[in-house]
């Protein structure tokens, strides 16, 4: 079948069509037989989940582009389906977008419901280079969809995190230091999990839980510093998603907006917050633009850069 295969962020993605593929083969299955059905060795997945992610797309009548992403654990052979992936978005948008680069592409996923507006910016265009991934809130973000949790730590010490569903549930840490220790995001995904499973949560099972912590610096009311890591379980992120920079700063400006002592800007029912977003993977800015209405602050996107590039493109022979 016609395959490509993409680089988005530190992801490495497998992108097809679905018109493409046997007609006979589930996705699931499908999945596994392109990741390797009994070892790495027999797909083009790798060692590390980053390495295996599928996006299987298709174009819609009326919405444009959409696709289902799914992701394989190397360990337990088991394709996983459902999760939030902004640079699986970005991947498929940078294959089954138009001939034009500087005509944004908008591409759903279809289980999270996450719209995703991707354009070409700065030097490089058409299909390498830096791509700006931007989150549309539809409707806008009023209050964020959250819960305040406390643990006792292993070591006695209290652990406090505010709890984001947004495809998937991302435990949000205003510490860096506490999730250095893996006893404490053990405890950290333990809770979150009971409270996503009492409070019926879409995704409500351990791989789809992210523990993001992060150190947040307001320079003023516009600008912020931030500095986070995010771990999936027991493994450390070697940069922080898409899904998670917007949830991260989606989260931190709902909460600057509800504060008082905004500037007066020049349009008053429009509002701009910048973060410089430092994880392992380098800085970027996150740009996160809001809306009054009716006397209500609301988020109505969110930007995050990435850089993508197409690896190859050609057929693909499915495992048996």
């Amino acid at each position: 079948m016609g395959t490509c295969l993409v680089r988005s962020g530190t992801s490495r993605i497998i992108v097809v069509n679905r018109r493409d593929a046997p007609s006979g083969i589930e996705d699931s299955d499908l999945a596994l037989r392109l990741f390797g059905r009994d070892s790495v060795a027999d797909g083009i997945g790798g060692d590390h989940y980053q390495l295996n992610k599928l996006a299987i797309w298709n174009r819609h009548a009326t919405d444009g582009i959409e696709f289902a992403f799914f992701n394989l654990a190397p360990g337990s052979r088991r394709v996983s389906r459902g999760a939030e992936c902004g640079h699986a978005g970005v991947a498929v948008a940078l294959v089954a977008g138009p001939d034009r680069p500087d005509e944004p592409v908008r591409v759903r996923n279809v289980d999270t419901g996450q719209l995703l507006e991707v354009a070409s910016h700065g030097a490089s265009k058409g299909r390498s280079g830096a791509f700006l991934a931007k989150v549309i809130h539809d409707p806008a973000i009023t209050v964020m969809n959250e819960a305040e949790l406390v643990a006792t730590s292993p070591t006695g010490d209290e652990l406090r995190w505010e709890t984001v569903p947004a495809g998937n549930i991302f435990a949000l840490v205003p510490s860096l230091n506490t999730c250095d220790d893996e006893a404490a995001r053990r405890q950290i995904q333990r809770v979150t999990l009971e409270w996503a499973r009492d409070t019926g949560r879409v995704n409500a099972t351990a791989e789809f839980i992210r523990t993001i912590s992060y150190d947040a610096r307001w320079e003023d009311a516009a600008r912020c510093r931030v500095d986070a890591v995010c771990h999936n379980g027991s493994e450390k992120h070697h940069s922080l998603p898409v899904s998670g920079s917007s949830a991260l700063c989606t989260h931190l400006a709902v909460h600057r907006l509800r504060s008082a002592g905004l500037p007066p800007s020049t349009d008053p029912n429009r509002f701009r917050i910048e973060f410089d977003l430092t994880s392992v993977s380098g800085t970027e800015t996150v740009t996160v633009e809001a809306e009054r209405r009716s006397g209500d602050w609301g988020i109505l996107s969110t930007s995050c850069s990435t850089n993508a590039r197409l690896l190859l493109e050609g057929i693909t022979f499915l495992s048996r």
